[in-house]
């Protein structure tokens, strides 16, 4: 059997929350048939913390037992420029495969949150890892061309696969035990983070004013307290919302009664490439996205059924849209694990 090695933290029941976490999750099923083994590289570890096959190192203290892992490996799945930041001094000087699964635009990331500094050191990074890595994986169809413009459309960057982060782990069709007292409102969902580029203060903005009894508003996220406060400090009425913390294999309970849902992202290149896995969540489930940025990855160009967020009013309709299902339905036929592995073992 093949030994792969991935960069990145393994997915478990602590951190499977997170987007990018959920991504890598996915990406572990698919590579059911490779010996794999987790290296996770933080400075703030000072000895070997891991176990069997997930190892938790210190690029200094562990230097040793970090080459021993690379030179052990036939592959190297890195995921996302923050780990292969934290591994390439290092595998620079081994020939091995490297693939990345890039997640974002890591620089122009940076950039929006403000650290300029860093995001010239980690353009210099990736433009080393351009040249080292031997294919590439990415979410969508635009970050894609976006990648291949601004490196010149450099011949690394032309052995590439487009593979979404469509995820696996929610439940279908299930029942949610509060369907009998939402069957007659109108359900809007917010399901993540309080991140800056979520626009959580815009969100409930617009909710406090559309404060009506037809209205009814869920938020699911692992910052309950945080939200919390901002309801009480946007005088939202308790008795039109819930806020619950809930595990993913649960969010199917909650989108199955939703017909609306917010993703307010900017105009910026970071969400213009990103394939969110919200959003997939919320046309997967029929759920209307209510947005401020249109052309979020490729499904515009897919013609999804959305709402501006201008358009948000006190007189929308109780709805799924058939046909936000039927484009994940074939989103998820076009993108198989067979193409996955193909890509992968060539």
């Amino acid at each position: 059997m093949k030994k792969i090695l991935i960069v990145s933290q393994y997915p478990n029941i602590e951190n499977l929350k997170d987007g990018m976490i959920r991504r890598i999750s996915e990406i572990d099923k698919l590579l059911s048939n490779y010996d794999k083994i987790y290296l996770d590289i933080s400075f703030k570890r000072k000895k070997n913390q891991g176990i069997l096959k997930r190892k938790s190192l210190h690029p200094l203290y562990n230097l040793i037992d970090i080459i021993k892992i690379i030179k052990n490996s036939d592959k190297i799945y890195c995921h996302s420029l923050f780990n292969f930041i934290k591994i390439f001094p290092i595998i620079i000087f081994f020939k091995r495969e490297i693939i990345l699964d890039y997640h974002g635009t890591v620089p122009e990331e940076q950039s929006f949150l403000g650290n300029k500094f860093q995001s010239k050191i980690m353009n210099l990074i990736e433009w080393i890892m351009i040249i080292k890595i031997k294919k590439s994986i990415f979410v969508t169809n635009k970050m894609k061309n976006f990648y291949f413009e601004k490196y010149n459309y450099r011949k690394k960057l032309e052995k590439s696969l487009i593979f979404p982060i469509v995820d696996t782990t929610i439940r279908e069709k299930i029942e949610m035990k509060k369907s009998n007292y939402l069957k007659d409102k109108v359900v809007f969902i917010y399901s993540g983070g309080l991140a800056k580029w979520q626009n959580i203060s815009l969100m409930l903005d617009i909710i406090s004013n559309a404060q009506n009894e037809n209205y009814f508003y869920i938020f699911l996220t692992g910052q309950k307290k945080e939200m919390s406060e901002l309801l009480i400090s946007k005088k939202i009425n308790p008795n039109i919302y819930l806020l619950e913390t809930v595990e993913p294999e649960e969010l199917g309970d909650y989108y199955e009664v939703a017909n609306y849902g917010f993703i307010l992202r900017d105009d910026h290149i970071l969400n213009r490439v990103a394939n969110p896995t919200k959003l997939g969540e919320y046309l997967d489930y029929g759920i209307i996205p209510i947005v401020k940025l249109e052309e979020l990855g490729d499904y515009k160009e897919m013609g999804y059924e959305y709402l501006k967020l201008e358009e948000f009013n006190n007189n929308l309709v109780k709805k799924k849209s058939l046909k936000n299902i039927k484009l994940m339905t074939d989103y998820k036929k076009r993108h198989l694990k067979s193409d996955f592995l193909k890509f992968i073992e060539s």
